[in-house]
């Protein structure tokens, strides 16, 4: 009897012990990575050197000293330990981090090609990691291969669709491939996720050169409208993630903006007319349009607009200008906001 109750005693003083161990290893990570985003990489690395004294199969702590160590600029030391921490702990779920670190070491040090193995192995093991899918879509841009890079975007999106990066990066090589309304789309989705900071500001003055961007004063009243050919030609109905005809209507849109109707007009009432006109093409083009980009960004935005969010969304990407009017509608009608925010938050995916 005194010795099975020993026995107890022993086993539950051991798995105290366990239990506050890892108490400290994850408050030590946690302060790792607090320092890292500080850029304190020095103490970050301490900090995880300190784990692995306690625990030197603490897997999350070599991830995230492999993650400083990139971070620092040390990327042989990253690649070396991310090599060694893959061959170690090759079932860990901790690996997802480890393989993203490891091709970003590598593209960094021009190893591109290399990278999108690593990619590739990571993404085999952990084919939901949209950090996998981003990163390797980045690799891919820097060789040039962006329709490749684009499916690496999508695939991120289907395991997260609320990855800011993933919608920028769409965004930018839509715009670049001058495919505007996908470009207009996904840029406001990013910005719907992320309406603060250099890159919002960014986006919107990007989707604000979109919508006015053909349209130049000429004499008078005359509008010139810069039009090709092939904007005039209709959209092969045949074409996945065709948006041609919706693009023809938001720049015959944009024409009216020196029209005396609208001329006085602000940025961010100029933007919501051209929505609005935008998401009608949109709806009305639904269902003979197929593609990705369709049954993500048009049903979504078109979704947006019948729920009568366009009011709260507008001014939402537009909260990062100094426009005082756009800042008192706001603090007007927070209760719009939030309930937009919730119904985004809310929307079911396909």
């Amino acid at each position: 009897m005194v010795k099975s109750l020993l026995l107890i005693i022993s086993v539950c003083f051991s798995l105290s012990m366990h239990s506050q161990t890892a108490s400290e290893e994850n408050r030590l990570i946690d302060e790792g990575i607090a320092l890292s985003n500080q850029g304190k990489y020095k103490a970050s690395i301490n900090k995880y050197n300190q784990v692995l004294k306690l625990n030197k199969n603490n897997v999350y702590a070599h991830a995230e000293k492999a993650y400083s160590l990139l971070l620092s600029h040390q990327e042989k030391k990253a690649i070396d330990l991310c090599k060694k921490t893959i061959k170690k702990y090759p079932d860990s779920k901790a690996l997802k981090i480890v393989y993203t670190t490891y091709g970003n070491a590598l593209d960094q040090t021009k190893k591109s090609k290399k990278a999108i193995s690593v990619y590739n192995q990571g993404i085999r093991k952990f084919p939901n990691s949209h950090m996998l899918h981003f990163n390797k879509g980045i690799t891919l841009v820097s060789l040039k291969e962006n329709d490749q890079a684009l499916n690496s975007f999508q695939k991120a999106l289907l395991a997260n669709p609320n990855h800011p990066g993933s919608h920028n990066a769409i965004g930018r090589l839509s715009f670049q491939k001058k495919e505007n309304i996908l470009a207009i789309l996904a840029l406001s989705r990013c910005l719907i996720l992320e309406s603060r900071g250099k890159r919002a500001i960014q986006n919107l003055e990007l989707i604000q050169r979109i919508t006015n961007g053909s349209i130049k004063k000429g004499q008078g009243k005359d509008v010139n409208l810069n039009l090709s050919l092939d904007d005039l030609t209709p959209a092969n109905s045949n074409k996945k993630n065709n948006f041609k005809d919706t693009n023809l209507i938001l720049m015959l849109a944009s024409s009216l903006d020196y029209d005396d109707t609208h001329k006085n007009e602000s940025n961010i009432e100029k933007f919501k007319r051209k929505m609005i006109v935008v998401y009608n093409s949109l709806s009305e083009l639904q269902h003979k349009n197929t593609g990705f980009y369709w049954d993500t960004y048009a049903t979504y935005f078109i979704s947006l607009y019948k729920n009568n969010h366009i009011d709260a969304f507008s001014h939402h990407i537009f909260s990062n200008t100094n426009d005082t009017t756009i800042k008192s509608w706001i603090s007007k009608n927070s209760d719009k906001i939030e309930a937009f925010k919730k119904w985004s938050s809310d929307y079911k995916w396909k």
